[in-house]
């Protein structure tokens, strides 16, 4: 019964691997052209294995919630599942559209990593026994199911970590070409350029593209907003639209913003110092305390060991 078992594992781990190569290729050769800033890299390998298998899933999850849509009338299910996608997407975009995914393609990386998970852990089970195989296939279904939520978390998280350390010096360069008289379109292009190859050099180009294009200034920045999802950039281009629309000058408002994001990056660093001596608390309790009694107590035991040792023995009848 087991041969049969582990024989079937390993005849549907090769179909696996098959057929991975055949999507694998199949992506290649339908890769689309993307032009420079779209999209990022996808960094995990895990993720990056899945990858194929993801995107052949996500087709079918396209196909089912489109359908789904229409049937509910953006009610019930179909409500639920646009919110869903709507959410995922800006996680995409905040964290720098990686691979070019879409939000379907996600959701089928999140079933191909529940069932890869699976798989391993089945494996895992059969080779330390019966009895763990239901532990371990539950456990890697739930790793596999959370490797990708945790990877674009983590992806927009360090994204968004470097556009807040970038943006006050971007404003600067962005006030002092106001001030000297450029257009605020002209100045965004001119430090998408200085910033070329950064996260808000790209999502700069990006806004500029779209005014460009034909957007309202107002709406690119809004779409800047939405995509970067920071609460300082939110506060930046709030603060532009309304001198925009009010017709103040955009030198001082962006100096002031500037002044602030500083400010409120200063606050962060002192919270995090205050957090410092809370969070060394663990390690020094449980590794450098002990380590240090043993050192002290260990040292004034070495001249009575002679006297230690036989009322230990006499205590543990040795």
């Amino acid at each position: 019964m087991e041969a049969t078992v582990i024989s079937c594992c390993v005849a549907l781990s090769v179909t696996f691997f098959v057929y991975w190569l055949y999507l694998l290729r199949g992506e290649r050769s339908a890769m689309p052209a993307m032009t420079e800033g779209e999209k990022s890299e996808v960094t995990s390998l895990a993720v990056r294995a899945l990858l194929p298998y993801g995107r052949s899933i996500g087709t079918v999850i396209a196909r089912r919630a489109a359908a789904l849509e229409l049937r509910e009338s953006t009610k019930g299910y179909g409500s639920l599942l646009l919110s869903l996608r709507r959410r995922i997407l800006r996680m995409i975009f905040a964290a720098g559209n990686p691979g070019g995914l879409t939000p379907d393609e996600f959701l089928g990386l999140v079933v191909a990593g529940g069932l890869g998970g699976l798989a391993v852990g089945g494996g895992l089970g059969l080779a330390a026994g019966r009895s763990w195989i239901l532990i371990l296939m539950a456990l890697g279904g739930l790793l596999g199911f959370l490797l990708p939520l945790n990877w674009l978390r983590r992806e927009a998280r360090n994204r968004t970590r470097k556009i807040r350390k970038s943006l006050p010096y971007a404003l600067d360069l962005l006030t002092l070409a106001v001030t000297a008289g450029l257009d605020f379109t002209e100045a965004m292009l001119r430090l998408a350029r200085k910033l070329a190859g950064g996260p808000l050099g790209k999502e700069m180009g990006l806004t500029v593209r779209s005014i460009q294009l034909g957007r309202s200034r107002a709406e690119a920045l809004r779409d800047l907003s939405w995509r970067v999802s920071m609460m300082e950039m939110s506060s930046v281009t709030g603060a532009i639209i309304q001198a925009d629309e009010l017709g103040s000058s955009m030198g001082p408002i962006l100096r002031i913003q500037a002044e602030q994001i500083r400010t409120r990056r200063f606050h962060r660093a002192e919270e995090q110092a205050m957090k410092a001596p809370v969070k060394i608390i663990f390690p020094l309790a449980l590794f450098i305390l002990p380590t240090t009694l043993l050192i002290i107590f260990g040292s004034l035991a070495i001249p009575h060991i002679d006297k230690i040792v036989p009322l230990l023995r006499a205590k543990l009848g040795i």
